[in-house]
């Protein structure tokens, strides 16, 4: 289970309440909760916040070429 679903599942918080605490819509939540999308930098650091650093920025970062990659991780455009 995703860190953000976790939280909110310890918290008895719906998508859509945590969507209108974060000022996204409950669809947008769901695909984060399902690695479908990632937040951009600003929305990581509300998560992190709003979560009291239960769901903390790093968890978003996003290495898809494996730790032998050149590359460094990256957070979704904002």
């Amino acid at each position: 289970m995703h860190p953000l679903a976790t939280y909110r599942a310890e918290k008895n918080q719906t998508q859509a309440a945590l969507a209108h605490e974060l000022g996204v819509s409950q669809s947008f939540v769901s695909m984060l909760e399902t690695g479908r999308e990632l937040p951009g930098l600003r929305l990581a650091q509300r998560i992190e916040a709003l979560t009291e650093g239960s769901v903390p920025c790093s968890v978003w970062v996003n290495n898809t070429k494996g730790t032998n990659s050149t590359e460094r991780p990256t957070l979704a455009a904002e």
